[in-house]
């Protein structure tokens, strides 16, 4: 019979931990543990959640498929290839989230400029200093802001195209069982 004992404190939850004293004299103990004093069991405060997570995830795996390769690859980006795997200059959610807003944003940033071109992209950011720095008339600024705005939205369209089209054509695929 397992015995509860009281709650252990990991760093960030809470867990029991469970042990019995039939391992002592269980003549297989050697083939099912290696510890001193036999076998011990822990589980986590959060493990019912755990449990309910891992059904919702296997009850709709197509679903986390998509998930893990449309959103979870910035944060993989960001974690692995950049090495922010953690924020250890900040306390608490509100005052990291600046610093995970500036990841964020220079990933955007990398982002388009892969996409639109380095040079096609600083030529949109200088449009964007000039006009902010009061630089233009009022009439120019308004000319060229629009046209600013009307060049990025023409470049993000037709990669966005793009993008649905190979997702259509990705999903006829999957649909014909082409994977």
């Amino acid at each position: 019979m397992l015995l509860p004992l009281e709650w252990h404190f990991a760093k960030t939850y809470r867990f029991k931990r469970y042990t019995t004293k039939a391992c002592k004299t269980c003549r297989v103990k050697p083939e099912c543990s290696k510890a001193k004093y036999g076998k011990a069991i822990q589980r986590s405060e959060y493990t019912e959640l755990i449990n309910q997570n891992k059904k919702r995830i296997e009850n709709n795996r197509n679903y986390y498929r998509r998930r893990q390769a449309i959103v979870e690859h910035p944060y993989g980006t960001i974690k692995r290839q950049w090495g922010f795997s953690y924020i250890s200059t900040k306390k608490g959610k509100e005052r990291a989230s600046s610093d995970v807003g500036f990841m964020f944003i220079a990933y955007n940033l990398r982002r388009i400029m892969n996409i639109v071109g380095e040079n096609e992209l600083k030529k949109y950011l200088e449009v964007l200093i000039l006009l902010v720095s009061g630089k233009y008339r009022p009439i120019e600024l308004k000319i060229s802001l629009l046209r600013a705005i009307n060049y990025l939205h023409k470049i993000l369209t037709s990669y966005f195209e793009s993008c649905l089209n190979r997702l259509k054509f990705d999903q006829n695929l999957f649909s014909m069982e082409g994977f």
